[in-house]
């Protein structure tokens, strides 16, 4: 009976557990990350009775989690993939309804800007109409900062949600950490509370959701977890320890977003996160947010680019040159670093061209002032803000009008503390930079730069229409004269050019707009060499012709010269209202009051126009030989006459030019030319150079074989009759020179030693020109005649220059060559100033004539000076191109149809270049080349709409994933009232049972008891 009441006992006991173990799972069939648990139940151990093993009832063993970690892991994983897609669906719908909502979308403002162009380009002198293309204008640039507003609205929400959800991350890490420091006081999973179990999984479940992790577990049930890829980076959850976790963002790019475990003890950055909320809301900022953000400042800066470059190139009302319509803003935003106090910043750009995106540091700190009371040991100090441009270190201070630094305006309001530090972060953001630039519609350039009228005696009927369109013939040639030759204005750096032959080598282009240009050529008389330049279109200005076989070589584009262009010498080496378009430019030797030209022997400036030649270079050879041609040089435009060698038998080596001829065939013309010549030979021997134990012969008279003292040597020179004049200078050298009638004469010098100059050396003089008296404000103007050359200079011991004062409106080209029949080589030297022309200006300030003069050639001229510019042949395939203009013509031409072009100075009737302006709508090279303003925009929205369409199509996909994960752990550890119900009937029908057995036991005991 006692095994029967102990068997029944048990029973009861065990069921009783296990009904109330069902009970439970009954009453918690709602509970979130409640998992099933079931009641295990064995046999008791058999009791041996004489061999015979009898039972001992039921025991129980323990109460079990229907748990599969397999099982889990897949359910945690498909809510990472899940929740992946949430934020990228949301944010990219929610882009999508701004970028293709009708209030806010690109494409109405579009419209009405073009349309507003439209209507202006019907009636371009309407003052009411360029208003409403302004107010259009603004409304596009409106709509730009507006939809950059909205895009921004969505960058700041996902920054926020994603600071949030770290967060909670972060609050997760922290619970699970508690967890795992609770299950540490046992050592087997087993052993642990299912409840404390359940905590745990529903922790890492709500983590999942947030991001993907590698979950890493111990045998008492701790859990390790980690956000990287693998199971060592990034961990946040180690045993009891958790990792705070942030985000740190790029203002500059919003798809850059670094995650940081451990931000303020030892930080370390992941490389990515695979999954939930923060995975979606990365990837949505990097392939949706930051690619719309890029694509819309993008187009705005290609549309800024390409209306301003349209409207620079037309006429506004005033007939001025078209300015910017758009101007692109920096925009700054405002870390208030240590600021506390309720302070207010703005800003506004003064001049855009100054403007620099570069971040700036606001302090309010003391100031000392170096002031009079100062000086009196007092120190004055006062509290202002300085602002400081981290960039360039520039720093400006607070003044009544604001601060002023990188061409903005900074006002502070509000009552700072010492020391309270701000920056405003500067960020290339043109989407919410757009403003117009313009408020008077009188300044819509609706007109074209240029106009090209048909003359009305035209007897053919084409018409003509010109465009802005830059060449490439002024990027070839030869190199910008800065780049080839040193800027010296004393022509002391050469640049040689050897081996010269008769086919021109390029020396340099003389770039539009470069002043007071100065080419000095030195060569030798015997191999001449000579300098040529150009025009871009064939009109050679200075320098010796060219031969017929020189031009077919010379004047290809790749030498810089327009293509169709030909040569030309109507305006060779002409000067004033002769020469090409009245240029200032002269070939020959110049110089102007109060300088010099300087070589040897050279004391400086003059107070008048001066040139002083280098020593004369030798010439020698028969009496009447003609040196110099009559007409082959002129000064001051006075023809001189033929310079010859003289009969004379004042030079003891041979019949030769001397310095003091040359000086009088100069001054034949001294009259006319107000330029007179005088000739010197001077030589100065230094003390050190001297021996008065040598002999000396001079001009072959012996002089002596040696002299007690220098003195001495100078008495005997002075007294031998050789011609030649000796003084002793202070600083103990000798000075020699001519005397009598020979002032410039050749000295021979037979040196036995004396003084260290080479035996039997003939020194030759020098000529100084000078102005005249009465004439000292003139030039000295040595021009190269039409039948000289540069080597007629070099034989009077002169330089050969081109000389430029004015600037060009055009580029020159300047090349270098030898004479016909000889072989040379030359030293080039220049000096400048540097300037820059503005062809638009410069252009649009002539006014040109093209002339047909047979159907198949025409003529440029410029109209201001009568002057041919241009002679080609016409291609209608190509159009007319002068400068940086293209002519098209309508229709074939006839002999004498004259066409003008000039810049368009009214403008009012003219719609050319706002037609230009609304053309750009359906461009398709707009932006970047290949694609509408449209087409462009909504490529941007195909981005984000794909990114949404593949979020969907994901989503769906997850969502069926997840249900799958969640039925089988429904199946594995979820409660089935079905189950329980079964169970619950058949642990009461045990547990009944059981009682019963109980119930018998007693009566038998009962019945044992009563008898007697």
């Amino acid at each position: 009976m006692s095994d029967i009441l102990s068997i029944g006992s048990s029973a009861v006991a065990a069921y009783q557990r296990a009904l109330g173990t069902v009970s439970n799972n009954i009453a918690n069939i709602s509970t979130d990350g409640y998992t099933r648990q079931t009641t295990n139940l064995s046999a008791g151990a058999p009791q041996n009775l004489a061999g015979i093993y009898l039972g001992t009832g039921v025991k129980l063993d323990g109460i079990k989690r229907e748990f599969s970690e397999f099982v889990e892991s897949g359910l945690r994983n498909s809510f990472s993939g899940l929740t992946t897609q949430t934020p990228l669906l949301q944010y990219a719908n929610r882009i999508l309804d701004v970028m293709g909502g009708e209030n806010v979308s690109l494409t109405p403002a579009l419209d009405k800007f073009f349309a507003s162009a439209r209507a202006l380009s019907a009636d371009p002198s309407s003052t009411d109409l360029r208003s409403v293309f302004l107010r259009d204008a603004d409304g596009l640039a409106s709509r730009f900062r507006e939809l950059d507003s909205q895009i921004s609205g969505v960058e700041s929400d996902t920054r926020a949600e994603l600071n949030d959800n770290l967060s909670k991350l972060g609050g997760l890490a922290n619970q699970l950490a508690q967890i795992n420091a609770q299950m540490r006081t046992n050592s087997d999973v087993a052993k642990q509370s299912p409840e404390l179990l359940d905590q745990r999984d529903k922790v890492l479940r709500d983590m999942s959701k947030l991001a993907g992790i590698q979950v890493s577990q111990k045998g008492n049930g701790e859990v390790s977890v980690s956000l990287g890829l693998s199971s060592g980076e990034g961990l946040i959850v180690d045993g009891s320890t958790a990792r705070s976790i942030s985000a740190s963002f790029n203002d500059g790019s919003a798809g850059k977003v670094d995650i940081v475990i451990d931000p303020y003890g030892h930080p370390t950055t992941i490389s990515g996160i695979n999954g939930g909320t923060i995975s979606g809301l990365l990837s949505f900022r990097q392939q949706a947010l930051e690619p719309i953000q890029n694509k819309l400042d993008y187009l705005v800066r290609s549309v800024a680019d390409s209306v301003n470059e349209i409207h620079r190139n037309g006429v506004d009302a005033r007939g001025n040159q078209g300015e910017d319509l758009f101007t692109i803003d920096p925009v700054f935003k405002l870390d208030k670093l240590t600021s506390t106090s309720p302070l207010g910043v703005s800003f506004s750009v003064l001049d855009n061209a100054s403007a620099a995106y570069h971040d700036i540091r606001l302090r309010y700190e003391d100031v000392r002032d170096q002031t009079a009371s100062e000086l009196q040991g007092r120190l004055v100090t006062k509290l202002a803000w300085t602002a400081t441009d981290l960039v360039s270190g520039e720093k400006a201070e607070l003044n009544p009008n604001g601060i002023t630094l990188n061409g903005m305006k900074i006002a502070i309001s509000g009552t700072p503390m010492d020391g309270e530090t701000m920056i405003l972060k500067a960020q290339q953001r043109p989407a919410a930079g757009i403003n117009v630039a313009l408020g008077d519609p009188l300044k819509v350039a609706v007109a074209a730069l240029f106009r090209a009228t048909a003359n009305e005696s035209n007897l053919g009927l084409s018409t003509a229409t010109v465009k802005w369109d830059v060449s490439d013939a002024a990027s070839s040639g030869p190199a910008a004269i800065n780049t080839v030759l040193v800027n010296n204005t004393v022509t002391t750096a050469p640049k040689t050019y050897s081996n010269l032959t008769s086919d021109p080598t390029a020396v340099a282009t003389i770039p539009a707009g470069y002043t007071n240009v100065a080419l000095l050529l030195n060569g030798d008389y015997a191999t001449p060499a000579d300098i040529k330049v150009f025009t871009r279109d064939g009109r050679q200005l200075a320098g010796t012709a060219l031969t017929s076989t020189q031009q077919t070589s010379l004047l290809q584009t790749s030498n810089g010269f327009v293509d169709g262009s030909s040569y030309s010498d109507a305006y060779l080496n002409l000067s004033g209202d002769a020469a090409y378009r009245d240029t200032d430019l002269f070939w020959g030797a110049r110089a102007t009051p109060a300088t010099a030209q300087a070589f040897e022997g050279d004391n400086g400036s003059t107070a008048i126009a001066s040139i002083q030649t280098q020593t004369l270079p030798s010439i020698s050879g028969t009496g009447g030989d003609v040196v110099i041609a009559s007409g082959a040089l002129n000064i001051n435009g006075i023809d001189l006459s033929d310079l010859v060698i003289p009969y004379t038998e004042n030079y003891p080596d041979s019949e030769s030019l001397g310095a003091d001829d040359v000086a009088s065939w100069i001054n034949e013309i001294s009259a006319d030319s107000h330029v007179e010549a005088t000739a010197a030979n001077n030589i100065r021997i230094e003390a050190a150079d001297i021996n008065i134990n040598d002999s000396l012969t001079l001009n072959g008279i012996w002089i002596g074989d040696s002299f007690g003292s220098v003195g001495e040597m100078v008495s005997a020179i002075n007294a031998a009759g050789s011609g030649v004049k000796a003084e002793l200078k202070r600083d103990g050298s000798l000075l020699l020179n001519n005397s009598g009638d020979l002032p410039g004469a050749d000295i021979l010098v037979d040196d036995g030693g004396a003084i260290s100059i080479t035996d039997n050396t003939t020194v030759r003089g020098t000529i100084t020109l000078s102005t005249a008296s009465g004439y000292e404000d003139e030039n000295i103007d040595i021009g190269i005649g039409s039948g000289g050359s540069a080597a007629d200079l070099f034989k009077m011991g002169l330089r050969a220059g081109v000389y430029l004062s004015s600037a060009m409106k055009e580029d020159l080209l300047v090349f270098a060559s030898a004479d016909a029949n000889d072989a040379g080589s030359a030293e080039i030297a220049a000096s400048y100033d540097i300037g820059e022309a503005d062809p638009i200006v410069a252009q649009r300030s002539e006014s040109i004539a093209i002339t047909f003069t047979d159907d198949t050639h025409y003529s440029i001229t410029d109209l201001t000076t009568d002057t041919v510019v241009a002679e080609r042949e016409y291609d209608s395939s190509v159009g007319i191109r002068w400068g940086n203009t293209l002519i098209t013509l309508s229709s074939v031409p006839v002999t004498g149809d004259t066409f003008k072009l000039d810049g368009n100075h009214d403008g009012l009737g003219d719609n050319q270049n706002i037609l230009r302006l609304t053309a750009l709508e359906k461009d398709r090279t707009a932006i970047g080349g290949r694609q509408s303003i449209r087409e462009a925009y909504d490529e941007g929205v195909s981005t984000v709409s794909n990114v949404a369409s593949q979020a969907r199509i994901s989503q769906q996909a997850m969502q069926v994933v997840n249900q799958q994960a969640a039925d089988a752990r429904d199946k594995a550890s979820g409660v089935n009232m079905d189950t329980e119900a079964a169970d619950l009937m058949r642990y009461q029908q045990a547990y009944q049972a059981a009682a019963k057995s109980i119930q018998v036991a007693n009566q038998l005991f009962d019945t044992l008891i009563q008898i007697r």
